[in-house]
């Protein structure tokens, strides 16, 4: 399955020397490669199923981008296996660096309390009907300017906004792929919902 791939995301938060970190980041950085060409060439969605990769890049060059919401048809309501925890971040001096968006769900009290990826089933009817998804983007170095950005199937982004999820304010519309959002982080996490607000029955449809 290609998701199981983002579970690397974990082991790019190592705590130990500096050389056993840079040897962990190269192997990381090769297994994400891999996984993108899988995503890209082999995975093929059942009808209902999409998912939505969201990135987040600081102005100094950090960035997190193993992170994704969606329909899988093996998903249900609640934790389940297609759901990856995130790990803590490591301490200082790694963790100075932190930069990571994360699913939020303390309801679940599973081991970790955040997520990396947070899938949800495909309905039996209704395939396009509206749902959303929390996250938030967080760091250990707030007042720092972050572009949020997104990758996915275009139809899915057109049916989809960004908002605040402290106000419930629409800060992106309509999503696309060239679209994206610019915030200042003024505390140590900042909170978003992605909802999807769906369209016909069946949609969208089967990739080819």
């Amino acid at each position: 399955m290609m998701f199981r791939y983002v579970s690397y995301k974990a082991c790019m938060r190592p705590q130990g020397s500096t050389g056993v970190f840079l040897l962990l980041m190269m192997s990381c950085m090769l297994l994400l490669q891999a996984g993108d060409a899988l995503a890209k060439k082999t995975w093929k969605p059942r009808p209902g199923e999409w998912y939505v990769r969201l990135i987040v890049t600081a102005d100094d060059g950090r960035q997190d981008s193993g992170n994704f919401l969606g329909r899988l048809t093996e998903s249900r309501a609640g934790l389940d296996n297609r759901d990856l925890p995130e790990l803590p971040p490591p301490a200082s001096p790694i963790g100075d660096s932190y930069l990571s968006i994360v699913f939020p769900h303390p309801e679940w009290k599973g081991q970790q309390e955040n997520y990396t990826a947070d899938f949800h089933g495909v309905p039996e009817t209704g395939l396009g009907k509206k749902e959303s998804w929390t996250f938030e983007i967080c760091t250990h170095t707030p007042g720092i300017p972050v572009t949020l950005s997104w990758k996915g199937d275009e139809a899915v982004l057109r049916h989809s906004q960004l908002l605040d999820a402290t106000t419930g304010r629409i800060l992106v519309k309509k999503c696309s792929a060239t679209s994206e959002y610019v915030v200042e982080l003024t505390k140590d996490c900042v909170s978003f919902v992605w909802e999807y607000r769906g369209r016909g029955k069946g949609f969208p449809p089967r990739s080819g």
